[in-house]
């Protein structure tokens, strides 16, 4: 029994919707992933200076615990050079793909006019 050439047609458009779909949600779970992650280091190093802030308006700077803080400094420089090595080809990837994006939607709305 031969496939009819309809059918072929719907089995297509059904793999592709689902790889479509699929591709979005890793496109915009990459995008949230590196929000994410950006936002919790920049809420890192606010907490710290907020830290420094109370401790000077609170005592005085000379008894104040320096080497805590600045090795506390320290550690989440090495975090955010880790995770730098980690994020920064997601973010070229997703800036890659939201060039294509805007590119193809750029395309489509030039045809229709």
């Amino acid at each position: 029994m031969k496939a009819r050439p309809s059918d072929y047609k719907l089995f297509v458009g059904i793999i592709a919707s689902i790889i479509r779909t699929v591709a979005t949600f890793n496109w915009n779970f990459c995008d949230l992933l590196i929000i994410l992650v950006s936002i919790s280091l920049a809420e890192r190093y606010k907490h710290l200076n907020e830290v420094v802030r109370f401790k000077i308006s609170n005592s005085s700077p000379k008894r104040i615990n320096w080497r805590k803080i600045k090795k506390t400094y320290i550690m989440m420089n090495e975090l955010v050079k880790e995770a730098d090595d980690i994020v920064s080809p997601l973010i070229l990837l997703s800036c890659c793909v939201n060039v294509y994006q805007i590119c193809v939607q750029t395309s489509e709305g030039i045809r229709y006019l």
